[in-house]
């Protein structure tokens, strides 16, 4: 004896039909056996499932509260076993044995997966259809990147584990499931059984309440029954609707517990079987689930429209089926939904259009369950699936399970079932007569139209609302429009011509002079869906075998494509930010358009014209403006011509501008040039060329020479600069000096010119520098091939843009007085320093290519001779493919200055005073004479051996006399030769002699004898300066004068240094007053200064001494004697004068000549009284220990005289 089969009766209310004589509820009953439908109920020998006769007790029970299994049937229907129930059943297992599978007598039981969930993401069309806030479903639905984390797989392993082979064996229960979803099958096998319910007395129905229906009296023997009511809202005489069963409720003894508030306001909701909140989109991006789609590509494929409808709802009852845990898990609460219709009108019509609809002749076998070919709609289901990751994570059932972010998508035929013609166009066989197929709905689905939609909930039996059914509860969006456009990009166009491939680099090439191209193919539903072809679909299933020859899907030419973009490239550099593609950069772009065709087949014949132009930015302008005719390309380039098919934008048509335009096929074109003139920029001489002589570098561990206080040092070590000035004028070393005068910088060794600048180096091959593979820097072997040697720098811009390739491999040719001294290549790469950032503003740097040639020339004269001047002559000859008219080749030239300095170095024989003729009044008067300039004359063992050489002297230090100051004075290093370092001496062409370091040094004063070996020391300071009383340190060097021109590190020879030079002190003034009483003059001791400030002791250590003078005429009264009227009178300080203070500054003495005393001395001279006078002062020099009493007359000699006044007259007494 068998097990007792149970059944499950459900009761899906279908309409309300009232009028003024009956009542009516329509429902579906959904009964299905948990077993075998062929075998008896009662698990012995009654009958079974499919062919029992049903006694149906129908409870109708007002109110809210939930029902229970007492009561009293309102009525009993008769429900007999169909005819074809059993027989179908059997058919269908013998149709399953033909194909290897067998019906499973003991199934396992079917289990929620422990610790399930199913989740949603809700798209931005669902948010603004119901102005979504957080709240319904919180746990269950998510608007952030939760849904695209989870597809994203993370924790997926090295290895994949493949799903486990599907069992040969079937439960009856999967079968009994497929019978449902094609409502026709489920009716004829007795699953489901449309019942029409009268209800006499409507009252009992008018504040709504519960249905539900079980087996009565005389019905076969079964094992459990599952019953489940159905709720109904108010329902009114007279006032027909449609009904529709959204949850069903368990009907048990006794109320079955929980909380059901949640399910009474859905079943409010969704009683007339419509969905609310219907949303829809139309793919703009391939990418489906990243939400910032912003930089994704476009859909290959036309994606049509996509539906959504009710998220939060849906989630919500998916989890009441699936999930194990939460509030709703212990609820018996199935929900009466197996899946959807979908509705379509165009916008602004009222006919709405099935897009469920199919249709076919229902035989199984030998079984015709008659009709002929019937229509019915199939549900449109909605399945969570569960990311791969979390099995691969070990997660082996339950999870996190996720439902789709869009339910369906429409893209012209039905929703349901396969697409006939999609399913020819990929090779396979149209459906057979009478096998069910999709029905073609009525609506077109065609770019730039507008579509609305609406959802209708459909149950398990196939019931629920139609197409023209009213919407009876009102929802946020119970319909979603949108307008359809085009967001399939077209495909590339082709070439019915053929076309020569890219030439290798220097190798000839053939022109082409024209190209034939055909419309790109645009493909299925997308070319149905521009509704430009009368008969598309007859067109594609042509061309399925034409395709298939091809290698291609089936596809005819894009209606949309109505002329080509062609994007003219040349080819530049590798990894150039301006490629678009490899090293290919557009040059311009223009249009061609297609010939008018109906039949969108005829090709589009572009003819070429090559132009010769130097930039290709020039030629740009002309190029784009031309929109017919010959396609114009510059020569001396290789070219890569971007052909792509484009559509004239309609903003109401296409998603976008981008979307008009697809991707391009690629024909390669080149073309020597026949003009070359003009092919470098005449740039500034300051630019164009230039010399550079570089000085050494000091050695790290060895810093430029600073001799101590007291120390005359390493005379020639004066010639290096210190350094301190070496690091405030350039780098130290010598390299980046040479680069940072060029402008360029250097890494290591290696000079490289600055980022976004293109510049090819060349070097001759003396410098021994080696020239990166591209040409844009130069290594430099050796610092030695830089220093102390002229660097000519020859630059030239060639005016070509970086895409020109017109050069031969070894490109110029330059040679100096005559002689080749090397070869620039011009490669056709660039550094990445050059090509990442030039920029695209102000002067385009890609239009002209810098050229750097660097040679090296010995500055030194030849053997026996003596430094001149150089001036090098270069010749510039480009080398091109081809035979283009040329410039003639570019002559150049510069004259250097000498940088080799004297090789004489000052030798002293002697030294003395010089002085200037001595002055007086003019005879017969002798009452005055002036102040004598005095100089030192030095005198050399040697004349200047070079012509253009002179004798120089500078000052190093100067000290005061010990004798007249303060002796202990801070003492400073002697100062290095104050001339430029000229790290880098720079020449440019044209420069003229600019005397440099010329005035570091003070040129002596030749005497007048040829040759002369005598020379005057000019005064380094004013004749009256205080500084004059002190000691000179001196030295002298032989150096190039203004006669030829020379360098300021190339002026001077090594030093000589003179120590104790002491100048002729400053003029002693005398001042004179004549009074009543006398005469009164008056002198300033000698003060001595240092650096400017007064340093002297606090009393003065020299005495001054004042002589008057009588003027007597000579017996020829030709000219006049001077006498010496009185005694030398030693001037005193005056008493304010005696303050001893630390420093002394203008201590004046004075000495009085009493009038009594002159008068006698001129009465005992025989003078008159009014004699002229003249005063003198004179200033001697501290005596030692030894006291001097007349240092003017006994004791002349024993004491120095310091410095003498002139004659000074005094005035006359009115």
């Amino acid at each position: 004896m068998g097990t007792p089969i149970d059944i499950a009766i459900l009761p899906y209310l279908q309409a309300w039909r009232s009028n003024t004589t009956s009542s009516f509820l329509d429902i579906r009953l959904l009964s299905t056996p948990r077993g075998s439908p062929v075998d008896p109920l009662d698990g012995a020998t009654g009958v079974s499932f499919a062919a029992a006769d049903f006694k149906l007790e129908v409870h109708v029970l007002p109110g809210d509260d939930l029902p229970t299994l007492t009561g009293t049937p309102l009525l009993t229907i008769v429900s007999p076993a169909l005819p074809n129930s059993l027989a179908l059943f059997k058919e269908l297992a013998n149709q399953l044995a033909a194909k290897g599978l067998s019906i499973d007598p003991n199934p396992p039981k079917a289990q929620r997966p422990p610790g399930s969930l199913v989740r949603k993401f809700l798209p931005p069309s669902y948010q603004n259809a119901v102005n979504y806030v957080p709240g319904k479903a919180n746990n269950l639905v998510t608007t952030g990147s939760d849904y695209c984390c989870a597809l994203k797989m993370n924790g997926i392993g090295s290895s994949y584990t493949p799903l486990d082979p599907p069992s040969s064996k079937i439960a009856w229960g999967q079968v009994i499931a497929n019978l449902l979803r094609t409502p026709i099958l489920a009716e004829a096998a007795g699953l489901v059984r449309p019942l029409s319910i009268q209800i006499a007395d409507p009252t009992l129905v008018k504040n709504g309440g519960f249905l539900f229906i079980t087996l009565g009296t005389g019905s076969p023997k079964t094992g459990a029954m599952k019953i489940y009511a159905t709720r109904f809202p108010s329902l009114l005489p007279g006032k027909s609707r449609k009904l529709y069963s959204p949850v069903f409720f368990p009907v048990l003894a006794s109320p079955a517990p929980g909380n059901y508030v949640k399910m009474f306001a859905e079943i409010e909701d969704y009683d007339d079987g419509w969905a609310k909140a219907v949303h829809c989109t139309q793919p703009e991006q391939l990418n489906r689930v990243k939400q910032d789609v912003s930089n994704d590509i476009r859909p290959v494929k036309e994606m049509g429209i996509e539906l959504g409808w009710d998220d939060e709802q849906v989630t919500i009852w998916t989890n009441r089926q699936l999930a194990d845990t939460g509030p709703d898990a212990a609820l018996d609460v199935p929900p009466g939904t197996a899946g959807y219709a979908v509705d379509v009108r165009q916008e602004g019509t009222t006919n709405w259009h099935s897009l469920v609809t199919a249709e076919g002749k229902f035989v199984l076998g030998i079984i015709d369950l008659g009709g002929g070919v019937r229509q019915m709609e199939l549900p449109v289901p909605i399945n969570p699936v569960r990311p791969f990751a979390e099995k691969n994570r070990g997660i082996s059932t339950g999870g996190t399970f996720w439902l789709p972010i869009y339910y369906t998508r429409w893209t012209g035929p039905a929703l349901v079932l396969d697409d006939e013609l999609a399913v020819i166009l990929a090779g396979g066989k149209a459906v057979a007569a009478g096998n069910l197929k999709a029905t073609n709905p009525g609506a077109t689905l065609t770019y730039g139209k507008s579509y609305d939609f609406q959802v209708r909930f459909m149950d398990h039996t196939g019931g629920g609302p139609q197409t023209n059914d009213p919407h009876i509860t009102p929802g946020p969006s119970p319909i979603a429009t949108q307008l359809f456009k085009r967001f399939i990009v077209p495909l590339a166009p082709t070439i019915a011509s053929t076309v020569p491939a890219k030439p290798a680099l220097f190798s000839p090439f053939t022109a082409i002079t024209q190209i034939s191209v055909n419309r790109p193919l645009l493909q299925y539903p997308a070319v149905v869906c521009t509704g430009k072809y009368t008969n598309a679909q007859n067109l594609l299933k042509q061309d399925v075998q034409i395709a298939a020859a091809a290698g291609r899907e089936p596809g005819l030419p894009d209606p949309d494509v109505d002329r080509l973009v062609i994007t003219v490239e040349a080819e530049s550099f590798p990894h150039d930010p301006l490629a678009t593609d490899g090293s290919f950069q557009p040059i311009f772009v223009t249009t061609r358009p297609f010939p008018t065709d109906p039949t969108f087949q005829k090709p589009l014949l572009l003819d070429i014209q090559w132009q010769d132009q130097a930039n290709v930015a020039t030629h740009r302008a002309g190029a784009e403006s031309q929109t017919s005719g010959p396609l114009t390309l510059p020569t001396a380039r290789t070219l890569r011509i971007r052909i792509a098919a484009t559509c004239t934008f309609n903003n109401g048509y296409f998603g976008d501008q981008d979307v008009c335009t697809g991707p391009s096929i690629y024909v390669t074109a080149r073309k020597d040039s026949t003009d070359e003139r003009n092919l470098f920029t005449h740039l500034l001489p300051s630019e164009q060329f230039s010399a550079y002589f570089l000085q050494p570098d000091v050695p790290s561990n060895q810093a430029a020479p600073v001799p101590a206080p007291n120390n005359t040092g390493n005379p020639a070590a004066l010639l290096l600069p210190t350094a301190s000035s070496i690091a405030a004028v350039a780098p130290s070393d010598i390299a980046s000096r040479f680069a940072a005068a060029l402008g360029f910088r250097v890494v290591g060794s290696t000079m490289k010119p600055q980022t976004g600048n293109r510049v090819v180096f060349g070097c001759a091959s003396g410098l021994r520098g080696i020239i990166a593979p591209d040409g844009s820097s130069i290594t430099f072997g050796t610092k030695i091939d830089l220093g102390l040697r002229w660097l000519t720098v020859l630059r030239l811009l060639v005016t070509r843009d970086w895409t020109w390739d017109g050069f031969q491999p070894q490109a110029i040719s330059i040679s100096r007085d005559g002689n080749n001294v090397g070869t620039i290549k011009f490669p056709r790469v660039a550094s990445q320093d050059a090509i990442s950032a030039a920029s695209a503003g102000g002067v385009d740097p890609r239009a002209t290519t810098e050229i750097v040639f660097i040679d090296s020339i010995n500055p030194l004269p030849p053997p026996g001779t003596f430094p001149q001047t150089l001036n090098p002559k270069y010749v510039v000859t480009p080398m091109f493919q081809g035979s283009p008219t040329a410039d003639p080749p570019f002559t150049i030239s510069i004259e250097l200055p000498v940088t080799t300095p004297p090789s004489q170095v000052p030798t002293l024989a002697s030294a003395g005073i010089a002085m200037a003729p001595y002055v007086r009044d003019q005879a017969p008067n002798y009452t005055f004479s002036e102040p004598r300039q005095k100089l030192i004359w030095l005198e050399f063992t040697s004349p200047l051996a070079d012509p253009h050489d002179a004798y120089f002297a500078r000052v190093l230090r100067n000290v005061p006399d010990p004798l007249l100051g303060v002796s202990e004075v801070e003492l400073q290093p002697l100062p290095g030769l104050p001339i430029d370092p000229e790290l880098v001496r720079q020449i440019v062409q044209g420069e003229a002699n600019d005397s440099a370091g010329l005035n570091a040094m003070t040129q002596l004063i030749p005497s007048d004898e040829t040759p002369t070996t005598r020379f005057a020391l000019p005064l380094p300071v004013d004749t009256s300066s205080p500084e004059l009383f002190g000691f000179w340190t001196y030295e002298l060097r032989v150096g190039h004068t203004n006669k030829i021109w020379s360098t300021a590190q190339g002026r001077f020879g090594s030093p000589l240094l003179v120590n104790g030079i002491q100048h002729p002190p400053p003029q002693l003034t005398v001042k004179v007053q004549q009074t009543t009483s006398g005469i009164t003059t008056s002198a300033p001791h000698a003060v001595s200064s240092f650096r400017g400030s007064v340093v002297a002791f606090a009393f003065p250590r020299t005495t001054l001494w004042f002589m008057i003078y009588v003027q007597a005429t000579q017996v020829d009264g030709a000219d006049s004697r001077n006498i010496l009227l009185l005694p030398p009178v030693q001037g005193k300080i005056p008493a304010r004068g005696r303050e001893r203070r630390p420093l002394f500054s203008d201590s004046w003495a004075s000495a009085v000549f009493d009038n009594t005393r002159i008068l006698s001395a001129l009465a005992g001279f025989g003078f008159d009284s009014h004699a002229k006078l003249s005063v003198m002062a004179v200033e001697m020099t501290a005596s030692g220990t030894t006291p001097i009493i007349d240092p003017l007359a006994a004791d002349l000699g024993r004491q120095r005289i310091l410095r003498t006044s002139g004659l000074t007259a005094v005035p006359q007494r009115c």
